[in-house]
């Protein structure tokens, strides 16, 4: 089993590629997912009473399954291959 991912690969994608690749499921190949495996999510958005600007701030860390703080990057495919040139290299890799 394949699953192809690209830098803009994010949320619940990179969240299925991560998982995808640490239970072995198969290989990912393209490029490394924009989604990071640890970051902050859920943001409490407000406005500034004088000036009305608004800001937000991310109240929660998440981590992918498996995931440590050293895990500040998306998934790495096992095969790095352009996003343009992934599909092509998949059925290749799947005729051979």
């Amino acid at each position: 089993m394949k699953t192809m991912t690209s830098h803009r690969t994010f949320s619940a994608a990179a969240n299925f590629s991560w998982a995808f690749k640490y239970f072995k499921m198969g290989a990912v190949i393209g490029e490394e997912t924009g989604g990071m495996a640890v970051g902050f999510i859920d943001m409490i958005s407000q406005k500034l009473p004088n000036s009305g600007l608004r800001y937000g701030i991310s109240y929660k860390k998440f981590y992918s399954y498996g995931a440590t703080d050293d895990n500040i990057h998306g998934t790495l495919p096992d095969y790095d291959v352009e996003a343009e040139k992934a599909l092509d290299f998949t059925i290749d890799l799947i005729t051979r």
